[in-house]
């Protein structure tokens, strides 16, 4: 089981023991494989990019040459949604969007940005991921 919050915290499920846990402020995290991505929140004493890191499940290690700043001013509080070889990340602060990025490389595709504002909701099937924002439902390709 793995957690955000004040520390990104791997915790075993049979008996909540912890394994490892990362120093910090982080946004919820999505597990694919023997990856997982969270978003780094930084830390309220300092102007830190919020950027989204990958790390191995197993052992909390970041891959360092996984890196992109996100362009909002705030840890989201949705989880990274993955999809076919993308990953979404909703912005911080909810009204600045929804970015999307090859979850191999972290790579930048597109921001997609609401007309409105308004908290973000996010599913995915089919190929395709959803977003709700503001009472508008958007189905956006995949890659």
């Amino acid at each position: 089981m793995y957690l955000g919050g004040n520390d990104l915290t791997a915790c075993r499920l049979s008996d909540g023991e912890e394994l490892w846990k990362v120093l910090g402020t982080w946004g919820p995290p999505a597990l694919e494989g023997d990856h997982l991505w969270s978003v780094d929140g930084g830390d309220r004493w300092s102007l830190y990019d919020h950027r989204p890191v990958r790390f191995s499940a197993g052992a909390g290690v970041a891959d360092e040459g996984w890196y992109v700043t996100l362009e909002g001013d705030d840890t989201p509080l949705v989880e990274p949604l993955i999809q076919a070889n993308s990953m979404w990340f909703v912005e911080g602060g909810n009204s600045k969007g929804v970015t999307a990025l090859d979850k191999s490389t972290g790579d930048l595709a597109w921001t997609y940005q609401p007309e409105r504002g308004g908290t973000w909701r996010m599913a995915a099937a089919g190929n395709r991921v959803f977003l709700l924002n503001g009472g508008e439902a958007v189905a956006m390709p995949v890659f």
